[in-house]
């Protein structure tokens, strides 16, 4: 019994639905962003003195709305060891109810430093207040602003500013956090699709059917590996297209470099034979050492850290068969990654209790690669 299989769409698809969140997460954050933009109400410079307070221009403010007050310094000429002691009031102007009154000192000093036969000058100046507030009736308001004390400062000049914004009850940073993270599940589970793909095909018994490149083969028999390292088992599948061509499907462990890292790590490989391909010996190398493809001319060295012993079963028409096999892995430059589509790799199996030997070619293949799987169950399974 044949049973389609949708989860090669479904590998397709994983990145997708972090991705619908992430949007999601997105407009949430676009939102929370609206609540940090401020609207100017009153921007205007005032000079200030002792005595009668200087009284801005009326503006509305609202129950439901954050305000933030700004008062500045504006130094026309610096005037150092002075101060000035600043009042301001906000005040509803129907009722004259003063809604809060704040305090600050503005100073500016300068002086000489000496300290093991050095010295230099140092300033330190204070002329900025910022004061964040809300309201509680609708109304028109004004502020009330003078100096109440000064040192050497009769007179300074201040840019008063209330501007406005609308909070919202979600907050910016966990939207953005929430996107970050979702981007970031999206481009691992992307980066996943490979090993997901060969877990998937260990399910793969005689009798069921892939698509791979554009063209349908069917699983003749299965065959396990399993090394004398202890490295998870590799998979092998006897293919037979429909217009008889046979192949060999592979999925197998071995050990590469990262571009980053000086330490070998360990990948899933999914491979395919390439058949037809004449293996040559190089002129002045041993036959062990190295070898090259009469269709790519490439240089393939031996890779003794995935070479070795190892023991194959055979599953075929219900019976099982074990064989013991030696393998050499040719490899050209580094060792490429699993994701290398298209590289190539060369194989020398020899069968300890036949004596018989293989060389082939297998090619590195992508997830994408695989397009279709039909299993097999059998009926009652």
């Amino acid at each position: 019994m044949k049973v389609a299989n949708t989860t090669v769409a479904a590998i397709r698809q994983q990145p997708l639905i972090p991705l619908i969140f992430a949007a999601i997460a997105l407009l949430g954050l676009l939102y929370s962003l609206t609540g940090q933009i401020k609207t100017r109400l009153m921007d205007e410079r005032v000079t200030l003195g002792v005595g009668a307070p200087v009284l801005s221009p009326v503006f509305k403010l609202d129950p439901d709305r954050r305000y933030t007050l700004d008062l500045e310094q504006v130094h026309e000429q610096k005037k150092y060891n002075t101060w000035a002691s600043l009042s301001v009031a906000m005040v509803h102007v129907e009722s004259e109810e003063e809604i809060f009154e704040l305090e600050d000192n503005y100073w500016a000093e300068r002086g000489i430093w000496r300290e093991q036969g050095e010295s230099g000058t140092w300033e330190e100046i204070n002329a900025k207040t910022r004061f964040h507030f809300r309201v509680a009736e609708s109304g028109e308001y004004r502020l009330e602003m003078a100096l109440s004390e000064h040192l050497s400062r009769p007179f300074i000049t201040v840019q008063a500013r209330v501007s406005e914004r609308k909070p919202v009850k979600l907050h910016w940073i966990p939207m953005l956090v929430a996107v970050l993270g979702l981007l970031g599940l999206a481009a691992w589970a992307a980066h996943r699709r490979q090993d997901t793909m060969c877990n998937l095909l260990e399910d793969l018994t005689a009798g069921s059917t892939l698509q791979i490149l554009g063209k349908r083969y069917t699983v003749m028999d299965v065959r396990i590996h399993e090394d004398t390292y202890g490295t998870r088992p590799g998979y092998e599948w006897r293919l037979r297209a429909d217009d008889g061509e046979e192949r060999y499907l592979a999925v197998e462990t071995f050990e590469y470099y990262r571009g980053w890292s000086e330490d070998e790590i360990q990948g899933r490989y999914l491979m395919i034979d390439q058949p037809g391909v004449r293996i040559e010996p190089v002129p002045g190398k041993e036959e062990w050492q190295a070898r090259t493809i009469e269709q790519w001319p490439t240089l393939y060295e031996f890779d003794a850290d995935n070479s070795g012993l190892g023991k194959m079963t055979t599953l075929f028409e219900g019976e099982s068969y074990v064989s013991r096999y030696q393998a050499r892995i040719f490899r050209d430059a580094a060792f490429p990654a699993p994701s290398a589509a298209g590289k190539r790799i060369v194989e020398y199996v020899r069968y300890i209790d036949t004596q018989e030997e293989e060389w082939c070619v297998m090619q590195i293949l992508s997830w994408r690669d695989i397009e279709s799987i039909n299993f097999y169950k059998p009926v009652g399974a």
